[in-house]
């Protein structure tokens, strides 16, 4: 039996339950019987609970998979577009790595400079409203 089906035989147990204990005046059938319905109430919310969250991670994964496959059809097509863009690509990162590997002091200080010049047009002058004074 599936766990949503026990729990609400659970509960409609409960409530018979809870009928009787209420006709008899017994105080003890009658917690009984309120316990078995909560427990089939709460059996009953932590699988429509657990239905959710995978319903969610079944949405999360369908949206991840068509952007993956959305960026890979672009990519194709801007090689397709641009056949020599990929070897200028390998050529350009060749030649850093070994300027960067003949003179890793140079680089470096190069890519501080270029750190500091983005700073000064990003946050340069009294144009940034945190920086005024």
């Amino acid at each position: 039996m599936s766990s949503s089906m026990e729990g609400e035989v659970r509960r409609d147990f409960g409530k018979m339950q809870g009928g009787g204990g209420g006709r008899t005046g017994d105080p003890k059938a009658e917690v009984e019987a309120g316990a078995k319905e909560a427990s089939g109430t709460v059996e009953k919310l932590a699988d429509k609970a657990k239905d959710a969250i995978s319903d969610a991670a079944d949405s999360a994964s369908d949206l991840a998979r068509d952007a993956y496959d959305r960026g890979e059809r672009y990519a194709r097509e801007m090689r397709d577009r641009f056949p020599d863009a990929d070897r200028y690509w390998r050529e350009g990162s060749q030649v850093i790595r070994q300027q960067v590997g003949d003179s890793p002091v140079l680089a470096f200080v190069l890519a501080g400079l270029v750190g500091v010049a983005l700073g000064w047009l990003l946050f340069g002058g009294s144009s940034h409203p945190h920086h005024r004074r």
